[in-house]
């Protein structure tokens, strides 16, 4: 199997997206990164290949998942857990 980096995915996205409008353009993001999973393009591949077009970016994220959560998305004050709770005292 040919191995292409991430600059020839970047390369190859950009030739063909070119030419779909832009109704279009997330689904052909999403199928493209299936595709890229499908062939063996490893996932911190496919994250950088994410960072350089938005359509991507979310594409691999939903296919994938979000690499990196945002830590101030972390809610403390809903913590069920919390030995903040009134009950605890």
């Amino acid at each position: 199997m040919m191995e292409m980096s991430e600059d020839q995915l970047i390369d190859l996205w950009d030739i063909f997206s070119e030419y779909v409008p832009k109704t279009n353009k997330e689904q052909l993001a999403t199928q493209y990164v299936k595709w890229c999973q499908d062939n063996g393009v490893n996932e911190d591949t496919l994250y950088a290949v994410g960072a350089e077009d938005p359509y991507l970016g979310e594409a691999v994220n939903d296919v994938q998942g979000e690499k990196y959560k945002d830590e101030d998305s972390d809610n403390w004050d809903e913590d069920p857990y919390s030995s903040d709770d009134d009950e605890w005292n």
